[in-house]
């Protein structure tokens, strides 16, 4: 038997009804199905518009076709974009799902090691020489800056057979003239010089031993006649100097000291003196008689325990021309000379 509805009175409610628990399922299924619809630009890849107008959803990446990075990287520069939600714009198409290649674009610079950069190893320069112009010199005497004497010939002529001619003068003192011939030392001499003088005013002799010692010429001993018997002989140890090839600049300088022995009738006297010798000019002009002698050195020597001054002129080729004793008023020229 079936039952008629209940008809519903004004005021009371009726049964409730089971269909809107349903209607806001469906609702909210929607929501969610739109929600999940909507493309997020970060984590998907848009194909740009097709003939339809629509886009096509990514493909899952492939080994082949690993998935971009959205990250700009140094090697790979990417577009900028204006915001992480727009969509790219219709004007301008995107690439499909395989990506054209690039046009080359400029190059990027290559990642910079991290740290300090180390210096590139320098090739070494050329030592310092020795030798060097801008090489520190000794202190002391000048250095002579010009070309030393390359021989003592060259201003003191060491030749067997050699004459030379003086003419001495001192004040209220007739002149009078001496001859030094030159020989070579044998036996026990040998290896030296000897300078035989002719007889001065008085009848005296004198024999003189030089010998080439470095770059000097040095008088190593001095005897005395007279009337062909000895009077008095005396020793220099290591010498005295007569000429020396670093003589070749104005302003050089130099102190030589040895020992004095002199031996005579009254016994035997040893002291020690020094000489000090400079020069005062390397391109003199002297006169003698009617002859002039150009470029001639000039040297000074002084003892300076007596104040005793000496001054010599040497002449290239010739050797002393001139020799003048400042306290004693007496000059020594050179007259005329025999060089083999």
């Amino acid at each position: 038997m079936m039952h008629s509805p209940r008809p519903l009175v004004p005021g009371r409610r009726g049964p409730r009804s089971t269909a809107l628990p349903f209607l806001a399922l469906g609702l909210l299924a929607v929501s969610l199905i739109g929600a999940c619809s909507q493309k997020d630009p970060a984590d998907t890849k848009t194909n740009g518009p097709t003939t339809g107008g629509t886009t096509e959803e990514p493909s899952t990446p492939t080994p082949s076709q690993p998935k971009p990075d959205p990250t700009p990287s140094n090697s790979e520069p990417s577009e900028p974009s204006t915001s992480p939600s727009s969509e790219p714009s219709s004007g301008e198409p995107q690439g499909t799902g395989t990506p054209e290649p690039q046009q080359p674009g400029p190059q990027q610079p290559e990642p910079q090691q991290s740290g300090p950069q180390q210096p590139e190893p320098q090739q070494p320069g050329p030592e310092p020489s020795a030798t060097s112009p801008d090489a520190p010199g000794d202190s002391g005497s000048p250095t002579p800056s010009g070309p030393a004497l390359s021989d003592i010939d060259a201003y003191f002529p060491m030749v067997e057979g050699a004459t030379w001619t003086y003419r001495h003068t001192k004040t209220d003192v007739e002149p009078w003239t001496e001859v030094t011939t030159m020989t070579a030392g044998t036996g026990a001499d040998e290896g030296t010089f000897v300078l035989t003088d002719s007889a001065d005013r008085q009848g005296d002799t004198t024999v003189q031993w030089w010998k080439r010692v470095d770059t000097s010429v040095m008088r190593i001993k001095r005897e005395e006649s007279r009337a062909g018997a000895l009077r008095s002989r005396t020793l220099y140890d290591p010498g005295f100097t007569r000429f020396d090839t670093r003589w070749s600049v104005v302003g050089f300088k130099d102190s030589v000291t040895y020992t004095h022995t002199d031996t005579d009738s009254s016994g035997t006297v040893m002291e020690e003196r020094t000489q000090n010798f400079e020069v005062l000019d390397t391109a003199a002009m002297v006169t003698i008689d009617d002859k002039t002698y150009e470029n001639c050195l000039m040297v000074q020597r002084e003892r300076p325990d007596t104040g005793d001054i000496g001054q010599y002129w040497f002449a290239k080729g010739i050797g002393k021309i001139k020799e003048i004793d400042p306290d004693s008023l007496t000059t020594e020229e050179l007259v005329s000379y025999d060089i083999p």
